[in-house]
């Protein structure tokens, strides 16, 4: 395994602990040393996530999908990110196009998951707003 390999696992187990600062530190350090994976940017994400800072986790998200666009992962965590934001019609829009694209992956299936609990009033629910 290679040093980016292992500060990318570090960081995640840091997050997992909700050692967020550390984690951030660890993921800036390797954006500033020039490498723009997209994993990085969904870490980043996980953390905003975490804390409830759903624009930022949007902009994390985002910055991951310009680096591998087809990554349906992202795509799905950047739906749930804006669904959190009670952005929901650009949620679906990410969330339709995972789901007609890779119909029965398992991201299609969380993709219509989340559409189902937004449906159902969840996000409304747990994050506020309006239905």
């Amino acid at each position: 395994m290679d040093l980016l390999q292992r500060r990318l696992g570090r960081s995640h187990a840091l997050i997992c602990q909700g050692s967020f600062t550390q984690a951030r530190e660890i993921l800036h350090s390797i954006l500033a040393e020039g490498d723009k994976h997209g994993t990085v940017f969904m870490l980043l994400g996980y953390c905003a996530l975490a804390e409830e800072k759903y624009e930022e986790a949007i902009k994390w998200y985002g910055r991951g999908l310009e680096k591998e666009p087809g990554n349906s992962a992202l795509q799905v965590l950047l739906g749930e990110a804006l669904l959190m934001g009670r952005k929901e019609h650009e949620a679906k829009e990410i969330l339709v196009q995972i789901i007609k694209r890779d119909e029965g992956s398992i991201n299609a299936k969380l993709a219509r998951a989340l559409i189902e609990a937004e449906h159902l009033g969840v996000f409304t629910i747990r994050y506020g707003g309006k239905k």
